[in-house]
């Protein structure tokens, strides 16, 4: 996501990380002008989709040698 806003601004971007309490895991994507905003959330209600994603992974590269992208795998879920 980073990537595609950054070639659409053609500027560089603030990209934020921080852990807060009880926070899972919260990405947020916002567009913001003078005009409105644009605001995209992913809000993570546990740990359990992240470790089903890293199983998945596991188990894609079982057999397989070489450096790999997670395209290379979203290809053939």
């Amino acid at each position: 996501m980073q990537e595609i806003a950054k070639q659409q601004a053609g500027a560089e971007l603030e990209i934020t990380s921080f852990r807060e309490g009880d926070v899972v895991g919260l990405h947020e994507l916002i567009f913001n002008s003078s005009n409105d905003r644009i605001y995209l959330c992913h809000d993570a209600k546990s740990r359990r989709g992240y470790a089903e994603g890293a199983v998945l992974g596991a188990e894609w590269l079982s057999g397989r040698k070489g450096f790999f992208e997670f395209k290379d795998i979203w290809r053939e879920l």
